[in-house]
């Protein structure tokens, strides 16, 4: 048995090492348990080598840039041409189209009677 932690339901027993008994000091290699590695501190420095590389907080973009799609230099080149990049905006585009063609016969038509009632 151990001793009892407060209210946790567990318990701790210790065993000394004949090594600690002796008052002697003790190395770690000597006891069996390797050195623990400080994973945080190196990940402290791994963050610090990366932000003064690009001065990113967020992240790290160790990354080269991405060189320009022809699609991208097409949108970029060509600001005024519409892009259609939801599927559903192809139904859309076809009924304005049909709108404003059917806007613009009844325009004609209104163009046409008042031609024909001036003569």
């Amino acid at each position: 048995q151990g001793v009892s932690l407060g209210d946790s339901p567990y318990s701790l027993q210790v065993k000394e090492s004949p090594l600690l008994m002796s008052g002697e000091k003790v190395d770690p290699k000597v006891e069996g348990a390797p050195p623990v590695e400080d994973k945080v501190a190196l990940w402290e420095q791994i963050a610090m080598l990366e932000f003064a590389a690009d001065g990113e907080q967020v992240g790290w973009d160790s990354e080269e840039e991405e060189e320009e799609t022809a699609e991208q230099r097409q949108r970029r080149e060509n600001p005024h041409i519409p892009v259609i990049e939801n599927l559903e905006d192809i139904y859309k585009l076809s009924k304005l189209q049909n709108m404003q063609k059917e806007k613009k016969e009844q325009e004609k038509i209104a163009r046409l009677n008042k031609l024909k009632a001036r003569l």
